[in-house]
């Protein structure tokens, strides 16, 4: 599984929808799981981004599907970036 972190800021329409967050964050977890993602971990933050995930992907593409199709709800908007743990770290460096 290929690992992602995704720093997103609230749009104004997710802000005027704030309370149904938690109702969002299930769903989203469950449309994750539907296309062989997980959400690893959620974090709403203080700061420039409003919340922080780590998710987790079975190829590129499926987490680019799943990135564009939550882009489109007009919610958030994001930044995703391709995260490598410690044995990726060491395929990387050849060793």
């Amino acid at each position: 599984m290929l690992t992602y972190v995704t720093l997103m800021r609230y749009t104004r329409q997710g802000l005027e929808s704030i309370d149904q967050a938690l109702e969002r964050f299930q769903a989203t977890r469950e449309k994750m799981r539907s296309l062989g993602g997980e959400l690893v971990f959620l974090y709403l933050t203080q700061g420039q981004y409003d919340l922080v995930a780590v998710s987790k992907w079975p190829d590129e593409y499926t987490g680019m599907r799943f990135l564009l199709d939550l882009g489109k709800q007009g919610n958030v908007r994001s930044e995703t970036f391709r995260a490598f743990d410690e044995a990726e770290i060491a395929k990387i460096l050849g060793r």
